[in-house]
């Protein structure tokens, strides 16, 4: 027999979820409204001492892991790690999502269409293939960018080749290279271990947080290696472009953070250099496995990956590759939106995860 469990209450969560993917068109005044609403929203469904989902998980770690040494911390760093636990703040409990998710799915869509209108016309082949090497689409979306690739995956999942397409073809024109790379990194990963019994996922899933700690410190040294010069004869070979150009001015941002940043010092390198952040005075890092390093240390670093990635069934190791990807050259970490349907996408994940063995027993 299956046991009932707790739901959102899904009015409020159609109602918070159309709020967040209306971001970019202005339904609310403020984006500060919108963080208070959720705020507000996930202090209501807070719950204790259930046993939460590996993302929750790993970003409250994250979140406490800077809140305690808050005394070394600009109002600004303290704003941005509060950013980063109210998106997760809302699944913060066990309840389970039942709503309609193609129904959200329009919303998404329609609010995606409505912020780039008048700019449509702009797109034709040649700006698609230009776009791939300079990323300069003018329909481009600063959020739902990357929430797009959350749905396009659980239609995957959900075998819905039609919302599937219409999902990769709105990550394509929302216009973020990072997107479309995690997208089809981790469909083709999803697709490729679906194949796999369970019996022969199981015996491999220990080794998911040890090649995804692996990945993320690879992605470390790749960074420092942009940031030095290393990779700039290989992008202009492939691309005609300059690094910096190519990466839309990160390997001047990478450049500076590991200037000042006393990768000499064990203590700095184990414990993090709390105050590297704010030496970007008006930008972001625009990489945050950088920003997870640099902030909190190597050891808060690797416990953080293992946190995510430990106990993955398939579907969740798709979504989470999602976000870890989006990582790579963007400030994900203080972007609410992106948060919240990561977790969301997750909880749902695991939630049917929980009713095929329920219903198996």
């Amino acid at each position: 027999m299956i046991k009932s469990i707790a739901k959102f209450s899904s009015v409020y969560l159609y109602i918070v979820s159309i709020l967040i993917l209306s971001y970019e068109i202005g339904i609310l005044p403020s984006s500060y409204l919108l963080y208070g609403i959720v705020a507000f929203w996930g202090i209501r469904n807070l719950v204790f001492n259930v046993r939460y989902d590996n993302i929750v998980i790993a970003f409250v770690f994250l979140c406490l892991s800077s809140y305690i040494r808050i005394w070394e911390y600009s109002s600004r760093m303290i704003f941005d790690v509060s950013l980063t636990f109210i998106g997760v703040l809302p699944f913060l409990n066990n309840k389970a999502i039942n709503i309609d998710i193609k129904k959200l799915n329009y919303f998404a869509i329609l609010f995606f269409l409505i912020s780039s209108y008048g700019q449509l016309n702009s797109i034709s082949i040649s700006s698609l293939l230009t776009f791939l090497i300079k990323s300069d689409l003018e329909t481009e979306s600063m959020m739902l960018s990357f929430i797009f690739p959350f749905f396009a995956m659980y239609f995957l999942i959900n075998k819905n080749s039609t919302f599937f397409i219409i999902n990769i073809i709105c990550t394509i024109i929302a216009g973020k290279r990072i997107a479309l790379l995690a997208l089809l990194v981790a469909s083709f990963l999803y697709v490729l271990l679906s194949r796999m019994s369970t019996k022969k996922y199981e015996k491999i899933k220990w080794m998911i947080p040890v090649l995804a700690l692996l990945f993320n410190v690879l992605y470390l040294f790749l960074s420092y290696q942009l940031a030095s010069g290393g990779l700039s004869d290989l992008i202009f070979e492939y691309t005609g472009l300059s690094s910096n150009a190519f990466t839309m001015g990160r390997e001047s941002l990478y450049s500076t953070a590991f200037t000042e940043f006393n990768t000499s010092d064990i203590f700095d390198v184990l414990l993090g250099e709390s105050k590297i952040y704010d030496l970007l005075e008006s930008d972001r890092l625009h990489n945050d496995i950088m920003v997870i390093w640099m902030e909190n240390g190597l050891i808060v670093f690797c416990i953080f990956w293992f946190l995510l990635y430990r106990k993955c069934n398939i579907e969740i190791l798709a979504y989470t590759l999602i976000l870890n990807i989006l990582f790579m050259t963007d400030n994900t970490l203080v972007y609410v939106p992106v948060l919240f349907f990561a977790c969301f996408f997750i909880r749902l994940a695991s939630q049917n995860r929980k009713l095929e063995l329920s219903t198996t027993v």
